[in-house]
Formats: C-alpha cells, sequence, structure tokens
C-alpha cells in the first residue's frame, strides 16, 4: 500500500467524515449513516488531489469548500443556501479546532509540526484529540439545534 493512501485512510477520510457531520449538525437536519459515510468517503478521498492540485492552502480551502457544498447538496438534500452556509461554518470551525489542537499540543509537547509530518505515529497521535473533540463539538451542536427546532416547532403549534 502506498504512502499516499496509507494517509488517505488514516486522515483525510476520517478528517472529511468529521468535517461532514459537523455541517449536517450545524443544519439540524436528519442524516442516514450511509449518506454521512458515503460523501465523508467521497470527499475525504478527493481532498489530497484538491491539495495536490491547487498548491495553495487558501484555494484547497476554497475548493474543498465547494465540494461539501455539492455533496451536501447531493446527499443532504440541502438547498443551495443552507449547503453554502452550513458548509461554510463547519469548514471554518473544524479550521479553528485544528488550529487550537495543533498549538495546544505544540506548546505541551514543545515538538515541532514540522517534525511531526515525518512521523506517521506522532502525527496520528496529534490529529486524534482534534477528531474526538470536533466529533463531540458537533454532538453538542446537534442537541442545542434540535432543541430550538424542537421549541420552535411547539411554539407554532400552540400559536
Amino acid at each position: 500500500m502506498s504512502e499516499g493512501m496509507v494517509k488517505t485512510i488514516i486522515f483525510s477520510i476520517p478528517e472529511a467524515i468529521v468535517v461532514v457531520l459537523l455541517a449536517w449538525c450545524i443544519s439540524g437536519r436528519n442524516f442516514k449513516w450511509t449518506s454521512l459515510m458515503a460523501s465523508g468517503i467521497i470527499f475525504g478521498t478527493i481532498s489530497p488531489w484538491i491539495r495536490l492540485a491547487t498548491g495553495s492552502y487558501i484555494l484547497n480551502i476554497i475548493v474543498s469548500s465547494l465540494v461539501l457544498i455539492v455533496l451536501l447538496k447531493l446527499f443532504g438534500q440541502h438547498d443551495i443556501l443552507e449547503a453554502v452556509t452550513v458548509a461554510l461554518m463547519a469548514v471554518s470551525l473544524y479550521l479553528a479546532m485544528e488550529f487550537l489542537n495543533v498549538k495546544t499540543i505544540q506548546v505541551l509537547t514543545g515538538v515541532d509540526p514540522i517534525r511531526m509530518e515525518q512521523n506517521l505515529i506522532l502525527r496520528t497521535l496529534w490529529f486524534l484529540p482534534q477528531i474526538l473533540i470536533t466529533v463531540a463539538v458537533a454532538l453538542v451542536i446537534r442537541y442545542f439545534v434540535s432543541r430550538q427546532l424542537f421549541k420552535l416547532n411547539t411554539s407554532k403549534r400552540k400559536g
């Protein structure tokens, strides 16, 4: 198995699944796990190619956001405005959590992120807290969004 394929399976696909989960939780829509996993696997498989094709971090984020919007539209049946909104919010929130994770672990361990890139085990250990925290944040967002939607629906019935 090639190194690129291993990195895609270990990093890109789980990261993409978590970003898609985050987007769906922000939207408050119900989702099927099969749709979530399919869109995450597609997104995670495309992501390394986007990075190679763009060569620019900002352009990579823009193209990745566009891919996420298309996947939300296709798999989540979101309307276009909702897909754009939740995709941009999810990507922004994930990038913020990624930055905080790397900075926190860098300060606590003193390990340079450049060294981390070359060591697969170290990179995996740095990556796991980011994924776990993002899933927790997504579930908390889902809880509060669901509560707000429930309150909104019950108040409409009363009025």
